[in-house]
């Protein structure tokens, strides 16, 4: 998965910093398998089309990541920030070390003591692609070992893998609320197979307000996802956890709502 690290400092010399680190991750999503009309759907709930890179832009801000300043460990608050009283090191330079929100591995980047003055901010940006998160949930290992599973003997509380283009019933368990934005037809879709559908009902669904809140999902369908119909305390979990709507599937009709 492409992820980048990317540091913007502007400051002077001084001696004591009052620092504050910025952590921002630019989720995008290639619009090279999109039309128009999805583009301008993606807009309206505050994506931003990039003309130069055929590609629509979301800067998130999360609470709770850990940033190391000079070894010391910070997390960062609703703005996405941590604020420190530091030194730049022996050789001059402030050593911020950040997680990839998607990958586990760490990035370290030295600021140099000439690039620092006292109260400016640091901002460190990673991008997510967006398209490889949602290609991600289409993984056929893990879909087949949703399709094996037992969590339910009535016929009308599924669980499992859906076939492209299938409409779940109300109330069934699905791996995650994904597809059941208010703009699309609550379907689901292979993003291979269908990209302008995928893309559609995905945007406002549970999983997209989801990400934007929490990093949970973004590194979810590994050996450890954080949804997984494998079990009914981890069924749309997303949904349940972090947007406060029904892990069950519900098809939203208004902007976010039902959530039921």
């Amino acid at each position: 998965m492409a992820s980048a690290f990317t540091f913007t400092t502007g400051f002077s010399s001084n001696v004591d910093k009052t620092v504050t680190i910025k952590k921002e991750v630019l989720q995008v999503l290639d619009c090279s398998d999109l039309n128009q009309d999805v583009i301008n759907l993606y807009e309206q709930t505050g994506w931003i089309y990039n003309a130069t890179d055929n590609r629509l832009e979301r800067n998130v801000k999360y609470s709770g990541e850990p940033v190391s300043v000079e070894g010391k460990s910070y997390v960062t608050d609703s703005k996405g920030e941590v604020t420190v009283n530091t030194n730049p090191n022996k050789d001059g330079a402030l050593d911020v070390t950040t997680e990839s929100t998607t990958a586990g591995t760490k990035n370290t980047q030295a600021v140099s003591q000439s690039q620092l003055s006292d109260g400016k901010t640091v901002v460190v940006q990673e991008t997510v692609d967006m398209g490889q998160i949602i290609e991600n949930m289409d993984d056929q290992a893990l879909n087949a070992e949703e399709s094996a599973a037992t969590l339910s003997t009535s016929a009308d509380v599924q669980v499992g893998g859906l076939s492209n283009g299938q409409l779940p019933k109300h109330g069934q368990y699905v791996h995650c609320n994904r597809f059941n934005g208010y703009l699309g037809n609550g379907r689901y879709y292979s993003k291979t197979a269908n990209p302008v559908m995928a893309a559609r009902n995905f945007v406002q669904s549970d999983c997209d307000v989801a990400l934007a809140k929490s990093t949970h999902c973004l590194a979810d369908y590994g050996s450890n996802p954080y949804c997984s119909t494998k079990s009914k305390t981890t069924a749309g979990k997303c949904s349940a956890n972090i947007v406060k709507h029904s892990r069950l599937y519900h098809k939203h009709t208004g902007w976010f709502s039902p959530s039921k």
